[in-house]
């Protein structure tokens, strides 16, 4: 079975379309329809999300997957956002998949080399300045992945974990946020990843141009990165 947390729109979506053939538990806060009766729905917040609800339904089955899709962001994330929003984007975004992940890493129906796949983006090394809470509880999500892939590098049980740093994609979430690269169709990411499934172990830039980028804006001096981006307005 494979779990997707944050799978009735955008990416999470595409993933339970292109994974039609597996056993899916398909978490979200909204309602989703199921067609197939090898899958299952849990409607619940991630902020509310108790284990024991994802224990019930998944029962005999083994997991085979998990993936963190879930993501958060206000239209307003430009350093006046709120207390209860500030708190809501880290909680949604870095501290519920924490919380969860560390569950499902004592978790006693992992198959071997279950993967535990995050997803990121490349906002987290994006020099902007808006969606300051949002970059901030995704490289947060970043530096977690980094210290949990060490700690499973030394246990005995076999868990694959994978960073998804993802590029811009066409999503409700994104659609009015000003990109300086074209948005990609979530289905296409759907596919690589898609591809990519039982190998999946590390960090993976997608689409893979990213890190080229990434390194070139390592390289750069700071006022040549700062004149770039406000030429770039993102």
């Amino acid at each position: 079975m494979i779990v997707i947390v944050g799978a009735s729109k955008g990416l999470g979506k595409e993933l339970s379309n292109i994974f039609h053939k597996k056993k899916l538990l398909l978490i979200s806060r909204s309602k989703i329809q199921l067609e197939n009766p090898e899958h299952k729905s849990l409607t619940e917040d991630i902020n509310n999300l108790e284990f024991s609800m994802i224990d019930a339904i998944i029962g005999d089955n083994k997991i085979e997957g998990v993936f963190f899709v879930v993501g958060k962001i206000y239209k307003n994330d430009n350093f006046n956002l709120s207390e209860k929003e500030v708190s809501d984007i880290i909680k949604t975004n870095f501290a519920s998949v924490v919380r969860l992940s560390e569950k499902f890493i004592s978790y006693g129906k992992l198959e071997d080399n279950c993967l535990l796949c995050y997803c990121s983006s490349v906002s987290t090394f994006l020099p902007r300045g808006k969606q300051a809470i949002y970059c901030a509880s995704k490289t947060a999500l970043n530096s977690y992945y980094y210290s949990l892939n060490a700690h499973l590098d030394k246990g005995i049980k076999r868990i694959r974990t994978a960073l998804l740093i993802l590029g811009y994609m066409d999503t409700e979430m994104s659609k009015d946020v000003k990109t300086f690269l074209p948005k990609k169709n979530p289905k296409e990411i759907a596919l690589i990843i898609f591809k990519k499934f039982h190998n999946l172990n590390g960090k993976y830039y997608i689409p893979f141009y990213w890190f080229f980028i990434d390194i070139t804006l390592k390289l750069i001096p700071r006022y040549v990165k700062k004149k770039l981006f406000n030429i770039l307005e993102i």
